[in-house]
């Protein structure tokens, strides 16, 4: 596949605003990027594209910083301090698994003590992919325990160049069968890929990848993000939490699915990241349980987040809930 850059046709203004009390000649601390801006092309899908930018500091105070991306799938490492008349740098993560088309996405450099932006950073990408999937390149397998039924996927190359699928790696959770179309012996231009899942699947959602390994130098391993969603007698509202940098409290309720409450205990509640905390209490408007989820690290923890809320349950067949826990501080 060519890497052809497309043209980018935002333009990031990396104006410098007040950063807090003005410095000894009376001008607030500034902070500038040389280059704002970087385009990665056109990329396959799924690539994870990293990019380090250049902060300077002109003034002659030290400025501290915090580095909030615009959504969780853009992550950044970056210097806490840039020194007077130093740099530092920001270096960011953007993950293409679940895009097509055009991205950008801003990363904003703040105030760490007052929160004001002092400059924007923009990445942008375009994630193709080097083989046409129907009738998704993001399959979801859903249904109710012990009822989900095989999934089927239709596999060709974009320029219909003949190409062989060798092997399918995927979770343990499902099995995989191949099947090319097309007469024996002639060259194969599709492939059908049948997902069939276990019945001892447990309630619950399940996020992991398909790996087709073919012979098409383009994509010799041709990754899919694939989802597993396992319904039960409990739901959760929402199925994802979203850690934010502010590390306010986070909130989901567990109710019993369908139209007739089915009464039901939680017996415990845990996270799997330490420095966070999660309580619950039976809900007072609806036959439900409220949980609330907290963050009770230290305040210099920054970066990512991924974790899971395990909620017990006394539901039989439903022992436990899962509650994805994810973001950035």
């Amino acid at each position: 596949m060519s890497a052809a850059p497309f043209a980018a046709v935002l333009v990031v203004a990396c104006l410098a605003v007040p950063f807090g009390a003005a410095a000894a000649d009376g001008a607030p601390p500034t902070l500038t990027a040389p280059e704002p801006r970087f385009d990665a092309g056109r990329i396959e899908a799924g690539t994870k594209v990293s990019h380090t930018y250049e902060l300077r500091n002109p003034g002659p105070t030290d400025v501290s910083i915090v580095v909030k991306p615009s959504c969780g799938c853009t992550a950044t490492d970056y210097d806490r301090v840039i020194p007077a008349g130093g740099t530092g740098k920001v270096t960011a993560v953007l993950d293409t698994t679940r895009m097509r088309g055009r991205v950008e996405k801003a990363i904003d450099v703040l105030n760490e003590k007052e929160g004001g932006r002092l400059l924007t950073l923009t990445i942008f990408a375009e994630p193709v992919r080097a083989l046409k999937v129907d009738p998704t390149d993001q399959p979801v397998l859903r249904g109710p325990a012990g009822a989900l039924k095989p999934i089927v996927l239709t596999v060709e190359s974009p320029d219909d160049t003949p190409f062989e699928v060798r092997a399918v790696e995927t979770d343990a959770a499902v099995t995989a069968s191949i099947q090319p179309f097309g007469a024996a012996g002639a060259p194969h231009r599709q492939h059908r890929i049948t997902l069939t899942p276990k019945p001892e699947i447990a309630v619950g959602t399940q996020e992991t990848t398909l790996t087709l390994v073919t012979t098409l130098p383009s994509a010799p391993r041709f990754t899919m993000p694939f989802m597993i969603v396992v319904a039960g007698p409990l739901v959760t509202n929402p199925v994802h939490l979203r850690v934010r940098p502010d590390r306010g409290t986070l909130a989901v309720r567990v109710a019993a699915a369908g139209d007739a409450p089915l009464p039901f205990q939680l017996l415990g509640a845990e996270v799997s990241d330490p420095d966070f905390a999660a309580e619950y209490t039976r809900a007072a408007d609806a036959p439900a349980w409220d949980v609330t989820v907290r963050y009770t690290g230290k305040p210099t923890r920054h970066g990512a987040v991924n974790a899971t809320v395990k909620l017990a349950t006394d539901v039989p067949s439903q022992p436990f809930v899962l509650v994805r826990l994810s973001g950035r501080l």
